[in-house]
């Protein structure tokens, strides 16, 4: 990943700490989370021979599953923070052939890397209860490996591949439960077509996390990313989605 590609969320993250009346009696507190994603994989590819569409879940493509990874880390002034999350992805899917007797098989290799970063503010901080509403950017890289295993026809291939920025909008809230136990919900939005941006791409998790000390926590939840734009002037939308289990540590 290159510096230059880097950036944009740099100048972001940068103005967004300038931009923060932090006050100088609060403290900055910090928060490093790393979790294992158990991730199924959604595709609709164009292709000549038309859409290409594979659903499968993560007990479909285990037995292919190179590598699915999140972590986020924060900084957290008083109602303001800087968050930055990285997702790698890598995928492979297979199944039978859509297109008739053509081809024997198809087989999808996706390979996704996203790094965000946030600036957000604490609308509602009481004890029990945080909301924040923030924006920032995400750099995606994409690569991609479509090949029909020929049949009739002769085998098909091709290979897509994309690196972007993304501005986005997001939103997420933090609660109590019973004792040690709390739940959180995250979602953004961003996209919309601007420049080389996606037409569309959005993120939602929600899950539960219990509170062994002050320092550590284990989280469950389940997460789902959806990209829909043009990769190589080829129509594409993929989702990942899955659960997800991680370990949370603040200071």
């Amino acid at each position: 990943m290159s510096c230059a590609a880097l950036k944009p969320i740099c100048l972001a993250s940068s103005f967004v700490l300038a931009a923060a009346p932090l006050s100088a009696e609060e403290r900055w507190e910090y928060t490093f989370t790393g979790s294992a994603w158990f991730t199924g994989l959604s595709s609709d590819i164009e292709t000549p021979f038309g859409d290409l569409n594979i659903d499968l879940d993560f007990s479909d493509i285990r037995d292919i599953l190179d590598l699915a990874l999140f972590s986020s880390f924060e900084a957290r002034n008083g109602r303001w923070a800087l968050i930055a999350d990285l997702i790698f992805a890598d995928l492979g899917a297979d199944q039978n052939s859509p297109f008739g007797g053509a081809f024997r098989s198809a087989e999808v290799d996706t390979r996704l890397t996203l790094v965000s970063a946030y600036g957000a503010y604490s609308v509602v901080d009481d004890p029990g209860l945080r909301i924040d509403l923030g924006g920032g950017l995400r750099y995606s890289n994409a690569d991609l490996k479509l090949r029909l295993v020929g049949n009739m026809a002769p085998t098909f291939g091709r290979s897509l591949s994309e690196t972007w920025v993304d501005p986005l909008v997001g939103a997420r809230a933090q609660f109590d439960l019973s004792g040690d136990w709390y739940g959180n919900v995250f979602a953004d939005i961003g996209g919309f077509g601007i420049g080389n941006a996606s037409d569309l791409t959005w993120q939602a998790y929600a899950g539960v996390g219990y509170r062994f000390n002050e320092t550590w926590s284990m989280q469950v939840g389940c997460r789902h990313l959806s990209i829909d734009r043009a990769f190589d002037r080829v129509d594409a939308t993929l989702e990942v989605s899955g659960p997800i289990i991680g370990v949370q540590a603040s200071f």
